[in-house]
């Protein structure tokens, strides 16, 4: 059997004279083999004393030169002990002997302290004859501190627990007014509640998987061992019944949420729902379903080069919309690459706006079944999400430090985000931490994560310090470009030293620059220091957004996708209308541009490329002594018409408005024009005759503007 976890009692008598605590009870877990240190913290074990730890247990040899790495060879918890503790024994050796029916749990003290001793000899040959030699070559020395837990565990066959068994007609009757989380609950279901809250609170998720499980027992075990492989237990059977629920409401266009309490015991009686749910379990379509998202979210790689387990099991985690998608994808096709599955899961993480309405509009274009194309679906969505700024489009980039405006955007969304760093420096995590798979809450914590993300050139060398160059080189400090995840163990041994070496035995998987050997903690002080660090922070974020764009954003690349049809039906009307504006005589010098919401600047259109078309705002526009005469649309119903600011000005100039203040003002009579916004001087809506009104008005404009 695997043991994940391990409690041990100290019974050294001297613990208990330096401390409040009766007793002194430890852990070994299977990130923490060696367990952790003498606080109420219990915080984790240095670097050093870690490696001091596997040479006590035999693991390692003084000499060894690799690093200590257990989630590439895993090491049993029956081989370990807690580290830091001084008289450490299992404490289900204390409790073995009263579970022994043969005596009827009325052993004596010698019998208790002679069970422990001999429990204790048994251990010697099984795996840990190191634990044996350290602690307990002399047993009898420690006879008095087995005795004084006698009478702490004699009683311990004589505690249990009690269960209520809650009928339905009773919960019929108790379902009153009661409420938790808004939601009607029973009174036994508030006390529960009420009880939990003294300790870990009782989520709502909690209280809806006790529901299901008490309605549904059918598929408790095998929801607990699919759970193993993929996310907590309430999580799987919560994304279960939502794609049954989305899926038997099938005219639904959008996927259905978590069900209420109320709502499960309903559906108990709902036979058709009932016998989905459970068929979804014994039928190993649910496991199937499974699987295939693994297999998109992993990518068509080799197995070093596949996304790292963290990154797929974050979106089981924090993305259950997201999943819920992703399985309703799997269950439909299995035509999709599975490499465009995951490039479109990554763009709407790292580029979208709002994750859950993209996943509406994906969902939505999904279920017309007159579309059997999953892929063209996606796209034909993506460009809908486009046309309402929800995400934005991934420029060709050869530079990510390109001053390009939309280059710029993509930088400011990449340089913080770890989740990037970590795809990039996959195959280095699947080679050093193949064993790393957080499914429980546990797993996610830091202190359990087997890596730490280290600054290449430390935070001390900078933050704090004085210098001219402080701030330029600040300005990468906490950036990707100067952080990488390495082993706990390296990181800490590491500190604030320019100790490369690590870096050097891993440089293409960590993308480390030699240049950097260069530089040591007067960087603030010396330009060429700082020159140094900029030039090698620039040439690794080139090389990482390079291995993810390889992997990932080229193969949901829109920007030569499919045929205009695709573009939203109001995004394809406003086209066509704005084209045939331009044919005109009287607007042949008028240029074409869309609005960037991020720079609030507007760009020149390029006409060959939809991406481009489906912007929320087009304008049509001439420029003219510092004002623009513009004509903008964002649905292709309403047209807005007036005087706004030049392209390339983030506001409006007041010098312009005063010089063209008396056309403004003419304009505001004679055409009921307003005075608007950070962007307009003054514009009206035209929603009929549209052409019409254009044309009348830049006929006027023209005629009167040199007076």
């Amino acid at each position: 059997m695997n043991l994940n976890n391990v409690l041990w009692l100290d019974i050294a008598a001297d613990l208990y004279k330096k401390s409040t605590r009766k007793f002194w009870i430890r852990a070994t877990t299977k990130y923490h083999p060696w367990g952790y240190e003498n606080d109420d913290d219990c915080s984790v074990l240095s670097a050093s004393d870690r490696r001091d730890a596997m040479l006590d247990y035999g693991l390692i040899k003084e000499n060894d030169t690799e690093e200590i790495n257990i989630y590439k060879v895993p090491i049993s918890l029956a081989q370990t002990w807690p580290y830091k503790a001084e008289l450490p024994i299992p404490i289900y050796v204390f409790f073995k002997p009263f579970f022994n029916y043969e005596n009827n749990n009325t052993i004596s003290e010698e019998e208790f302290v002679e069970a422990v001793i001999q429990e204790i000899e048994n251990k010697k040959s099984d795996k840990n004859e190191s634990w044996h030699k350290k602690f307990w070559n002399n047993l009898n020395s420690n006879k008095d501190n087995i005795k004084a837990l006698y009478d702490t565990f004699k009683d311990a066959s004589k505690y249990f627990f009690i269960g209520t068994l809650l009928k339905d007609d009773v919960i019929k009757k108790e379902t009153k007014n009661n409420k938790i989380n808004n939601e009607v609950s029973t009174s036994l279901e508030v006390l529960f509640n009420r009880l939990g809250s003294g300790g870990t609170p009782i989520t709502q998720a909690e209280l809806i998987y006790s529901a299901i499980i008490a309605y549904w027992g059918e598929i408790k075990d095998e929801n607990e061992r699919l759970a193993e492989k993929y996310m907590s237990p309430t999580d799987l059977v919560l994304l279960a019944f939502r794609f049954v629920l989305t899926e038997t409401e099938k005219n639904n266009k959008k996927l259905v949420g978590n069900p209420t309490i109320q709502r499960i015991r309903n559906l108990k009686n709902d036979e058709n729902v009932r016998k989905r749910i459970i068929d979804f379990y014994a039928n190993k379509k649910f496991e199937s379903i499974l699987y295939k998202v693994k297999i998109m979210l992993e990518g068509d790689d080799s197995e070093s080069t596949r996304t790292p387990t963290i990154l797929r099991l974050d979106v089981y985690k924090n993305h259950p919309n997201l999943m819920l998608l992703l399985m309703n994808i799997a269950d439909k096709s299995n035509k999709v690459e599975n490499e465009f599955i995951r490039a479109f899961v990554f763009y709407i993480l790292w580029f979208g706006n709002d994750e859950n309405k993209i996943i509406d509009i994906v969902f939505s274009k999904l279920s017309n079944e007159k579309l059997d194309n999953i892929k063209i679906n996606i796209k034909k969505a993506l460009f809908e999400c486009l046309y309402n700024d929800l995400i934005i489009p991934i420029p060709i980039i050869n530079n990510i430090f390109d001053e390009k405006p939309k280059i710029k955007k993509v930088y400011e969304l990449l340089k913080y985000n770890k989740n990037v760093l970590l795809f990039a420096q996959r195959e280095f995590l699947n080679k050093n931490f193949p064993n790393y798979k957080p499914v429980s809450s546990s797993d996610w914590e830091n202190h359990n994560r087997p890596w730490d993300y280290d600054h290449i050139i430390p935070q001390n060398w900078v933050k704090g310090k004085r210098g001219h160059f402080r701030e330029k080189s600040a300005e990468y400090l906490d950036t990707i470009a100067n952080l990488a995840a390495i082993p706990f163990e390296i990181n800490r041994s590491k500190s604030d030293s320019d100790d490369w070496k690590y870096y050097e035995k891993y440089k293409m998987q960590l993308y480390f620059c030699d240049e950097i050997k260069e530089i040591n903690s007067n960087i603030t002080y010396d330009e060429r220091m700082t020159e140094r660090f900029v030039n090698s922070c620039q040439i690794r974020m080139n090389l990482i957004y390079s291995n993810c764009n390889d992997a990932i954003f080229k193969h949901v690349s829109l920007y030569s996708e499919i045929s205009q049809d695709n573009l939203p039906e109001r995004a394809l009307k406003r086209k066509e209308f704005f084209e045939s504006l331009q044919e005109l005589t009287e607007l042949k010098e008028f240029k074409l541009y869309y609005y960037d919401g991020e720079t609030r600047l507007e760009e020149e259109i390029d006409k060959t490329n939809l991406v481009d078309w489906s912007r929320e705002w087009i304008i049509l526009g001439y420029v003219d002594d510092g004002l623009m005469v513009s004509i903008t649309s964002k649905d292709g119903e309403v047209y807005e018409l007036g005087l706004s600011k030049q392209p390339d000005r983030p506001e409006k100039d007041n010098t312009t408005y005063e010089n063209n203040k008396n056309v403004i003002d003419e304009l505001k009579v004679k055409y009921d024009f307003s005075q608007e916004s950070w962007w307009w001087y003054c514009k009206k809506d035209i929603k009929y005759k549209v052409q019409d009104e254009i044309l009348e008005f830049i006929k006027y404009y023209n005629s009167n503007k040199k007076q």
